[in-house]
């Protein structure tokens, strides 16, 4: 005995899904207190230079801390 499509698709077991299920989007806050330079000193340099205005998505990457939390350092007088 042969089964039509409309008789094997009731028989499958449906999930509902409700509003509660659904995933939240939540913004990424930025936490300057667990945030760190993966090349540690030489983001100070590259900072000074101003890589971290021209070089964005790379300083974002490796200079983290130095190019979003604290800035260049103070020039010595």
């Amino acid at each position: 005995m042969e089964k039509n499509n409309t008789q094997v698709f009731w028989a499958t077991p449906m999930t509902v899904i409700t509003d509660t299920l659904k995933k939240q989007w939540h913004p990424y806050v930025f936490d300057c207190s667990k945030e760190y330079d993966e090349k540690g000193e030489l983001c100070k340099d590259w900072t000074r230079g101003g890589l971290c205005e021209k070089h964005r998505a790379t300083m974002f990457l490796f200079c983290r801390k130095t190019c979003l939390c604290t800035g260049p350092p103070k020039q010595k007088k």
